[in-house]
């Protein structure tokens, strides 16, 4: 087994699997923000709506401008776009996940020879760039929620071990 090569293989296993969370988490931000967008836009629009029958037009037009704005703005922003953005790349990076947990059992099981291993793994990382620089920014505050859905409180916990946490038993280092 070279192990000096399927650490490396851990390793990208590892960023495909936190960015996929990471992706994940910033499809759930977009979506909700599309739909507080939608639902503000609707509130707005119904309060308009009432205005001019109760109150007079330049409440209705007030309402009627903030409520213009925000469409406009949802125009632009293009949240639920973006959102479906992120769980494209999301999914992309679960099927390299895949690949990844393939090469890792080829390795482990002695599979695949040692001088073949450098090109089946720089041609699964050739395919995570491919996806990363397809996909969308994602923000900081995507990233903390991927690591507290990791559950991340094990501070003296090693790479390996965090790895081993996501990979299927028989092919974890610590079984």
């Amino acid at each position: 087994m070279d192990k000096k090569n399927l650490d490396i293989v851990r390793e990208r296993y590892w960023c495909a699997t936190f960015t996929q969370k990471t992706h994940e988490k910033a499809a759930e931000r977009e979506t909700a923000l599309a739909k507080r967008l939608m639902l503000y836009d609707i509130i707005l629009l119904s309060f308009s709506l009432t205005a001019v029958h109760l109150l007079g037009t330049k409440v209705a037009l007030t309402s009627t401008f903030f409520a213009l704005c925000i469409t406009l703005y949802q125009m632009g922003a293009r949240n639920a776009s973006i959102a479906e953005e992120h769980k494209t790349s999301a999914k992309k990076l679960r099927a390299l996940k895949e690949e990844y947990i393939s090469l890792i059992a080829d390795i482990m099981n002695g599979a695949v020879a040692s001088k073949d291993i450098p090109q089946k793994r720089d041609y699964l990382e050739e395919k995570a760039v491919g996806i990363y620089d397809s996909a969308p920014q994602t923000t900081s505050t995507d990233y903390r929620k991927a690591e507290k859905a990791f559950n991340f409180n094990n501070e003296g916990a090693s790479e390996s071990d965090r790895i081993d946490q996501f990979l299927p038993p028989d092919l974890r280092y610590k079984q």
